[in-house]
């Protein structure tokens, strides 16, 4: 089983404008449009949620113990299970 060394996968950020419900949106080639951006990184996360708020949007920045494509990128995914989500297996 592959072993990250730490809590989260990724950490995700979602941002909308103050008082709205509507997240802002980013789009990937192959992927499409997500109402959050990972990051492999915390500080990376942090970084873009200071560049929201600077920007007066309400930013938020949450860590992901686990991660899919729904399937749709199973051809290019070969790690299906992390210690992060996985049971210990012995």
């Amino acid at each position: 089983m592959p072993t990250l060394q730490r809590r989260f996968v990724v950490w995700n950020v979602v941002a909308a404008p103050e008082y709205s419900l509507t997240l802002a949106t980013w789009c990937f080639p192959v992927a499409g449009c997500v109402g959050y951006r990972g990051y492999f990184e915390e500080a990376g996360a942090r970084e873009l949620a200071g560049q929201m708020r600077a920007q007066g949007m309400e930013a938020s920045v949450y860590g992901v113990t686990a991660y899919s494509t729904l399937g749709w990128m199973n051809w290019a995914v070969a790690i299906r299970c992390l210690n992060t989500s996985c049971p210990i297996r012995r």
